[in-house]
């Protein structure tokens, strides 16, 4: 998976879980401000596992979107 698919997906997953659960739909900005939150926790949780370069990679995919 591409850094471009990476992001795409954690976005797409949180407009879709959040509008399920809450029978609504979120806005791209609100689902991004999400995705970057759940990717500082990852990048923080991977440098001890040599990750963090790649959570890096797909935050700027998000910030792009």
């Amino acid at each position: 998976m591409t850094d471009r698919e990476m992001a795409q997906k954690l976005i797409n997953n949180f407009r879709l879980n959040v509008a399920e659960e809450n029978k609504t739909t979120i806005n791209l900005h609100l689902a991004k401000q999400c995705a970057i939150v759940c990717l500082d926790e990852l990048i923080w949780f991977a440098c001890a596992y040599h990750q963090k370069q790649f959570f890096e990679r797909v935050k700027d995919e998000v910030n792009k979107m």
